[in-house]
């Protein structure tokens, strides 16, 4: 089966020079968990995925949920948006992104998340984002193959 198949679309993005606060506001407006952000071309250029960038720095999607829950309830979250929520949103963001072909076989999407430990993808077709693919989507297919 490809991932083209089983990925969400219309992806969600934003071009590369939003700032942190546009790229909060994306996806609390349009419900989303992350926001690829393209460069002029329309291609893929990073990727919010709230794991910390540098230490100390909060990106925008958690890895682990207790930080996350530690990050929110010792107010760091607050001061750290106020102090960089002008900042391009690139600065803070994955680079380069793990993404999956939308012809790629849904293990090789399987297979990425697991190595690096992600919840999600987004799904390209030449360098272009075109649909996002999350472990729900494969527990999906995993689910109907048995």
């Amino acid at each position: 089966m490809r991932v083209k198949e089983v990925m969400a679309q219309p992806i969600v993005t934003a071009p590369e020079d939003v700032s942190v606060e546009e790229v909060a506001r994306i996806i609390m407006d349009r419900r989303v968990a992350c926001v690829p952000l393209t460069d002029a071309s329309g291609r893929l250029s990073t990727m919010s995925d709230f794991a910390p960038k540098e230490e100390g720095q909060p990106a925008t999607h958690f890895r682990s949920g207790p930080l996350f829950n530690t990050w929110l309830a010792d107010g760091s979250a607050a001061a750290w948006f106020k102090q960089n929520k002008s900042r391009p949103a690139r600065a803070i963001m994955s680079s380069p992104v793990v993404s999956v072909d939308e012809d790629d076989d849904v293990q090789v999407a399987i297979n990425r998340m697991a190595g690096h430990g992600l919840y999600r993808l987004p799904v390209v077709r030449e360098g272009r984002p075109v649909g996002m693919v999350s472990q729900r989507d494969l527990l999906r297919v995993m689910l109907g193959a048995l």
